[in-house]
């Protein structure tokens, strides 16, 4: 099965996931005896979890079936630092397609606590825990958790992308002034991802706070840009409403409609 292996990673590489599926399928009839069994495994789950999150065309069904996949496969091949990834990718599908938090947040401890040994498995897990405790609310345990990862890695990409997640969420509650500051120490990130990530939020908070001392409509739009964090899009928009409005031609009105986009994008509402 090596050469098919090896064919289904480019599979899944130029995101042909369905050939890709049917070629980790293929190593893993082969049977448990075979020492890519486990791998297969894995990279089958990996491959059907970016169907779903990549393409983003799956139905409620789709969902669960990926859900009893995961459960067979951990149970089989058991919770421990090498399936760290699967753990990961399952504790995502919990929390944001199944909005099982308990669930998802408990997976993730589970695997901080056992990958303690390896200081950048535990932060990466971290970081999906600190997202995991964002989506559900709780905005000061996941500041403290990212804040954590980035004390542990301060000077390396994961640190500084904990430091932008603490950044952002700065934004979301309003405290624009620390949000900037931390945004202008990452503008020089060595991640070029990062960098024009908090060059764009600075921009933002530079544009619409220098021009207008109302923060009003700022504060409005960064409610909404967290409400769309949490997949709960119907406020988003109220949100967003709101701003259109309370404040016509505001020079938030670009933004607006790129946010009004992303949520239509993210609903599958093509035409929108």
């Amino acid at each position: 099965g090596t050469r098919v292996m090896g064919m289904a990673g480019i599979f899944a590489a130029n995101k042909s996931y369905d050939v890709a599926v049917k070629a980790y399928e293929y190593v893993i009839a082969l049977g448990p005896k075979n020492y890519l069994y486990s791998n297969a495994r894995m990279e089958l789950l990996n491959v059907m979890y970016k169907k779903v999150v990549e393409k983003g065309a799956f139905t409620q069904a789709d969902l669960l079936s990926l859900q009893k996949n995961y459960q067979i496969a951990l149970n089989e091949l058991g919770k421990q630092e090498n399936t760290v990834p699967l753990i990961k990718n399952y504790a995502h599908l919990e929390a944001f397609y199944l909005h099982n938090m308990d669930t998802a947040i408990s997976l993730l401890q589970e695997a901080v606590a056992f990958s303690r040994q390896n200081a950048a498995i535990a932060a990466d897990c971290k970081l999906e825990l600190g997202d995991i405790l964002l989506l559900s609310g709780d905005i000061w345990e996941a500041s403290l958790t990212y804040s954590q990862v980035e004390k542990a890695f301060k000077f390396e990409p994961i640190g500084q992308e904990a430091k932008f997640r603490n950044a952002k969420i700065a934004f979301y509650i309003g405290d624009f002034k620390w949000s900037q500051v931390q945004l202008d120490v990452l503008k020089g990130s060595t991640s070029k991802l990062i960098s024009n990530d908090a060059m764009y939020l600075s921009l933002v908070i530079t544009d619409n706070l220098a021009l207008d001392s109302n923060p009003e409509p700022l504060m409005k739009f960064a409610h909404a840009d967290l409400m769309y964090f949490q997949n709960r899009f119907d406020s988003a928009v109220i949100d967003l409403d709101s701003i259109d409005k309370n404040w016509p031609g505001h020079a938030l009105e670009d933004d607006v409609l790129y946010k009004r986009y992303q949520i239509a994008m993210r609903q599958q509402k093509w035409t929108e």
